[in-house]
Order: structure tokens, then sequence, then C-alpha cells
């Protein structure tokens, strides 16, 4: 992976692993961004996605159907939770 999604891959942010879709998200609270890569049989991790979210976003937790919520940090002055979901 190169360009922005090692950056946010490499953040401090905890990521967040979906067994049942082997999905890693990791939210970069400073860039206002969450990064998706999908983590092959042997590791190997691919972008799947980079969308905005709200400056201070972080921490990811994924749910079954694929939504992640995002905790708030003190950067950006979040005081809710971010929701990032599926196109359907």
């Amino acid at each position: 992976m190169t360009g922005r999604a090692r950056d946010d891959l490499s953040s401090r942010s905890l990521p967040d692993y979906s067994p049942g879709t082997h999905l890693l998200c990791v939210g970069a609270a400073r860039a206002g961004r969450l990064t998706i890569a999908h983590a092959d049989p042997q590791g190997k991790l691919s972008l799947v996605a980079s969308v905005p979210t709200r400056i201070g976003a972080r921490n990811p937790a994924v749910t079954d159907p694929g939504a992640v919520y995002l905790a708030h940090s003190a950067v950006g002055g979040l005081s809710d939770l971010v929701l990032v979901e599926p196109e359907k």
C-alpha cells in the first residue's frame, strides 16, 4: 500500500478487524478519514475504501453488517459517535 492508505494505517488510532468480512478499519483522527482494507488469506492488505469522516473520529468498531462506529477524541471537539455505513 502507498500514499494516504499507508498514512492512515500507520496512525495511532486503534484499528478494528471483522473476521467475517476480513476487513480492517482504521480511523485517522487528525485527517478525518476512515481507511478500510481487506486482508487476504496470507494477511496481505489491499485498500477497499478511504472515506472522509470528521476531524477527531477514531478507534472504529465494525458491526457484522459492515457499519463502522468511530469514537470521538479531543482533536476536533467531537462529543458524538460517527457512523459510516456501506452503500446499499
